[in-house]
C-alpha cells in the first residue's frame, strides 16, 4: 500500500531529476564561458581571438566555442579583395584543421601564419569571436565579418656608438618596429648575467633608459632580462664599469619571432683631455665669439673666460651631447656683466650641445649687475681663457688645474661703409648663403635699379653681432632716435625749400640678413612704385648713433672720439624698366629659317631676371608660336633660342613682352644668309689692315732681309716709278748694307 509519504517522497524525486537536467542544460555554455579562466595570459596563451582584429605572427591565440562540438573546425583563408553578396564570399582554401578540447577550447599557434583567416565550425558556421568566444551554432553574418588578421612583426635595434669605453654612461640605442607595444627578452650570449644587463638597460641614472619602461622579469638561469611595454624611439644605455671586450646582444620579442641583434665593443676609457682650437681668437668689443673646446676621452669640460684680475669673468659647464670631439660656447660681449640672463651671454653655438653657466664674476658684473646692456660695455682688451676636463665647481681643485689656457683678444668696433646691390624682383634671399651663392649672378652691385627688383643695402660694422642678437630686427635699424643703431632710405635731391622724404623701407622687406662672421648686415628692398619714385635717386644712410649727434645721450657701442653719430652711406637710383631687342637697319629682327637661332638683346633689369619673349607668325598659311626664356647676364644682355627651321624663308613674325614694353617685328631669312654677311663684315676691315699694314712691313724689313737671303715666293709688287721691285728708300738701304760688309770683310 502506498502511502502518502511515499507518493511525495516520489514526487520529490522527479522535481530533482527534472531540476538536475534542467540545471546541466543552461550551465553548459557557462562552463565553457569560463575555461579561459582556468588559463594565464602571458604563460598559456597571447593574447584572444576576436575577430576583424590583427595578430603578430608567432603569438598563441586562445578560442573557445561555447557550444562544445567535438567535430572538425577548419582555418581558411580568406581573401579580403573578393566581391559578391555570398556568406562565403572570400573563403579559400584549407589551412588548418583542429578539434578543441573537452571544453571547447584551442589555443591557435599563428607561427606559421601570414594573412587574413575564418574559422569554420563542425556545423559549417564562419565564427564570429568576441574576446576569445564564438557559438559554432550560429552564423557570422558573413565570412567577412569572422575575418581577423595575422601578420608577421619586424624589429631592428641599433646602437648609435658601436665603439665605447668603460666609462660612457649615456649610450643611445634606437629600437624600431611596426608594432606599438611589445616585450623583449635581452641577453648576451652568457657574457653578461641579469645584474649586468639591468645596469647597462635599465639604469635609474640614466632619464631615458629602459627603466622608465619596465625591467621586470629577469631569467638568471639564462642571463636574460624581459624589457616590458617597449615601444618605438631612442634610449639610454649605460656602460660604465662593464668590462672590456665585444658583445653581441640578441634582442628578441616575447611572443613573436621577431628579433635582432647589435654588437659593441668596449675599451678601456683613456685619460680625458681637452683644449682650445684656436688659443687666442681675435674679435672687435660688442660681437659675440666663438670659442670652440675640443675633448678627447671625454665628453665633459668646463671653461672660464675672464679673471678676477681683470675684473670680469665668467664660468661654464659644457657637454659634447652629439660626441662630435668639441663644443662651441658664443660669448656674447655685448650682453656680459648686464642684467641680461646668463644664458644668454655664453650659449651653445651649435645648437647640438649643453652649455649650462655657472656664474659671471668681478667688479665689472658687481657695478652693472641690473643695469641693461647698453649702459656699459666690456673693454677691449685680452681676457684670459682656461678649460679643465670634467664638470668642475669653481674654486675645485681640478678647475684651478686648467688642460690649457688662451686668451681672447678684442678690438674697438668700427662702422665701416654701405653698398647698394641689387637682385631681380622675387628673388628669394633669406640667409646669407643665398648671399654668398648670388653674388656675381643674381646679386650685382647697382648705381641704377629698374623699378620692382630688389635694392639690397649692405651694412659693413664690426662690434654689433652682441645688440643684433638681443633684440628684434625692427630694433636694430629702427628709425627711432632713442636706439643705438638706424637705417635711414631717403631722397636725396628733394629740391629747394623741402625736407627730404623718408622712405618707409621697412614695410617693403621681410628680413636682416646677417653675416656676422663677416661683421656684415643686408637689407633685400622691394623697389615697387608704392615705396620708391621713378626717376628718383635716394640715399641709404646707415649711423651709429652718438651723445652729441642724433641719440641725445650715451651709446656704449658709438666709438667717435667726439660722440658725433658714426655714419656712413650709398646713394642709388631707381629707373624705369628699359628692354630692347638687337634690330637690323630696317628697324627687323631677322632670324633663319634653321634650328638655335638667337635672338638678342639688352635691359636695365637686374642680372638674373627672366624674361619670356612670345614670337608669333604673322601668315595665317605659316601658323606659329614658340615662348622662348632668357635670363639676364651680368653685362645686361639677353639671348633668346628658338627652332624656325619649320618656317619658310620671308615669314613675317611678331616679337612681344607686354610687361617690359617689347613690340617688334621680324622676319625669316634664308639658312646661312646671316652667317655669310658676318663673313663679308669681317673680309672688309681685314683687307683694309693687311693693305696699310703689310706694305709698310715689306718697305721697312722684308725687302732687307730679301737682300740678305733670297726668297722665291711670289709678293705683290707695289707701284712705283722709282725702278722694277725698288723704291728709292728700299735702295738706299741696299747701298748702305753693302757698304758695312765691306768694311767689315777689310777689317
Amino acid at each position: 500500500m502506498t502511502t502518502t509519504n511515499d507518493k511525495l517522497r516520489s514526487l520529490f524525486l522527479a522535481a530533482l531529476m527534472v531540476f538536475s537536467v534542467f540545471a546541466m542544460t543552461v550551465a553548459l555554455p557557462g562552463s565553457a564561458a569560463a575555461n579561459d579562466a582556468n588559463y594565464t595570459q602571458g604563460e598559456d596563451y597571447d593574447d584572444t581571438l576576436t575577430s576583424d582584429s590583427t595578430y603578430w605572427q608567432g603569438q598563441t591565440l586562445i578560442l573557445t566555442d561555447d557550444t562544445y562540438n567535438s567535430g572538425t573546425y577548419e582555418l581558411r583563408v580568406y581573401d579580403t579583395s573578393a566581391e559578391g553578396d555570398s556568406n562565403d564570399k572570400g573563403v579559400r582554401s584549407l589551412q588548418k584543421a583542429f578539434k578543441t578540447d573537452g571544453d571547447g577550447t584551442y589555443f591557435l599557434d599563428t607561427s606559421n601564419l601570414d594573412g587574413t583567416y575564418v574559422i569554420k565550425s563542425p556545423s559549417g558556421n564562419y565564427m564570429d569571436f568576441i574576446s576569445g568566444h564564438a557559438d559554432g551554432s550560429t552564423s557570422a553574418t558573413t565570412a567577412e565579418a569572422a575575418a581577423f588578421e595575422v601578420t608577421p612583426q619586424d624589429l631592428e635595434v641599433e646602437f648609435d656608438d658601436t665603439e665605447v669605453t668603460d666609462e660612457d654612461d649615456d649610450v643611445t640605442v634606437n629600437v624600431d618596429s611596426r608594432r606599438a607595444s611589445y616585450d623583449i627578452n635581452v641577453s648576451a650570449d652568457g657574457d653578461l648575467d641579469t645584474d649586468e644587463l639591468k645596469d647597462i638597460f635599465a639604469n635609474s641614472d640614466n632619464t631615458g633608459s629602459f627603466d622608465s619602461v619596465s625591467a621586470s622579469e629577469t631569467y638568471e638561469d639564462d642571463d636574460t632580462i624581459t624589457l616590458s611595454g617597449v615601444s618605438d624611439g631612442d634610449y639610454s644605455t649605460n656602460f660604465s664599469g662593464v668590462d672590456t671586450g665585444e658583445y653581441t646582444f640578441d634582442f628578441e620579442v616575447t611572443d613573436t619571432e621577431a628579433s635582432s641583434s647589435a654588437s659593441v665593443n668596449v675599451s678601456e676609457a683613456g685619460e680625458g683631455d681637452v683644449a682650445f682650437e684656436n688659443d687666442v681668437p681675435q674679435d672687435q668689443i660688442g660681437d659675440v665669439t666663438n670659442v670652440t673646446v675640443q675633448m678627447e676621452n671625454t665628453d665633459d669640460a668646463t671653461v672660464t673666460i675672464g679673471s678676477e684680475d681683470q675684473n670680469y669673468w665668467v664660468v661654464a659647464q659644457v657637454t659634447d651631447d652629439d660626441d662630435d670631439g668639441e663644443v662651441t660656447v658664443g660669448f656674447n660681449s655685448y650682453l656680459a656683466g648686464s642684467n641680461a640672463a646668463d644664458s644668454d651671454v655664453l650659449t651653445d653655438a651649435t645648437g647640438e650641445d649643453d652649455v649650462t653657466v655657472l656664474s659671471q664674476g668681478g667688479q665689472f658684473y658687481t657695478d652693472n649687475q641690473g643695469a641693461a646692456p647698453d649702459q656699459s660695455l666690456l673693454d677691449a682688451t685680452e681676457y684670459e681663457m682656461n678649460v679643465s676636463t670634467g664638470l668642475n665647481a669653481i674654486g675645485s681643485d681640478a678647475w684651478q688645474d686648467a688642460d690649457d689656457v688662451g686668451s681672447l683678444s678684442y678690438q674697438d668696433r668700427s662702422t665701416d661703409g654701405v653698398a647698394i646691390w641689387t637682385a631681380p624682383e622675387g628673388e628669394d634671399i633669406s640667409d646669407k648663403g643665398d648671399v654668398a651663392a648670388g653674388v656675381g649672378t643674381n646679386i650685382t652691385e647697382a648705381t641704377d635699379i629698374a623699378q620692382d627688383d630688389l635694392a639690397i643695402v649692405q651694412i659693413e660694422a664690426s662690434g654689433l653681432e652682441g645688440y643684433y642678437d638681443s633684440v628684434s630686427e625692427e630694433v636694430f635699424l629702427t628709425d627711432d632716435e632713442s636706439q643705438p643703431t638706424r637705417l635711414v632710405i631717403d631722397e636725396a635731391t628733394p629740391g629747394a625749400n623741402r625736407d627730404a622724404d623718408a622712405v618707409d623701407w621697412s614695410s617693403a622687406t621681410d628680413d636682416i640678413i646677417p653675416d656676422a662672421d663677416n661683421d656684415t648686415y643686408y637689407v633685400a628692398v622691394d623697389t615697387s612704385s608704392s615705396i620708391f619714385e621713378e626717376d628718383e635717386d635716394y640715399d641709404a644712410e646707415f649711423s651709429v648713433l652718438g651723445e652729441e649727434g642724433d641719440a641725445g645721450s650715451e651709446n656704449v657701442l658709438n666709438f667717435h672720439e667726439d660722440d658725433e653719430d658714426e655714419t656712413v652711406s650709398s646713394q642709388f637710383g631707381i629707373v624705369a624698366h628699359d628692354t630692347e631687342l638687337d634690330l637690323n637697319e630696317d628697324d627687323l629682327v631677322l632670324v633663319e629659317a634653321a634650328a638655335d637661332q638667337n635672338v638678342t638683346g639688352t635691359t636695365n633689369l637686374a642680372p638674373g631676371s627672366e624674361l619670356t619673349l612670345k614670337i608669333t607668325s604673322d601668315d595665317t598659311t605659316s601658323p606659329f608660336l614658340t615662348r622662348p626664356e632668357a635670363m639676364v647676364d651680368t653685362d645686361g644682355t639677353l639671348t633668346w633660342t628658338s627652332d624656325f627651321s619649320e618656317l619658310s624663308e620671308g615669314t613675317n613674325l611678331s616679337l612681344e613682352n607686354s610687361d617690359y614694353s617689347i613690340d617688334e617685328d621680324g622676319q625669316v631669312v634664308a639658312e646661312g644668309s646671316l652667317s655669310e654677311e658676318t663673313e663679308t663684315a669681317t673680309e672688309e676691315p681685314t683687307e683694309t689692315a693687311t693693305e696699310e699694314s703689310t706694305e709698310t712691313a715689306t718697305e721697312e724689313s722684308t725687302e732687307t732681309a730679301t737682300e740678305e737671303e733670297p726668297d722665291d715666293t711670289e709678293t705683290e709688287e707695289p707701284t712705283d716709278d722709282s725702278g722694277p721691285g725698288f723704291t728709292v728708300i728700299a735702295a738706299l738701304g741696299a747701298l748702305i748694307a753693302a757698304a758695312l760688309l765691306a768694311v767689315r770683310r777689310n777689317n
